[in-house]
């Protein structure tokens, strides 16, 4: 029982990294939901949802 619960935190850990971005000063991020716009991002540490959303550096 013991193993299996680590393995659940280790992969909600794994899943919270995968969604922390980095924007850099001389870029910006547009956050797309679902494949829509829904945002700009300004520079500095930026949270998206990991599968629904995306962030492309511009």
């Amino acid at each position: 029982m013991g193993a299996f619960v680590v393995i659940i935190l280790v992969s909600i850990g794994l899943y919270v990294l995968g969604g922390i971005k980095i924007v850099n000063q001389y870029q910006r991020g547009v956050v797309l939901t679902l494949g829509r716009f829904t945002g700009v991002r300004e520079p500095g540490l930026r949270v998206v949802i990991p599968g629904l959303q995306t962030m492309m550096l511009v």
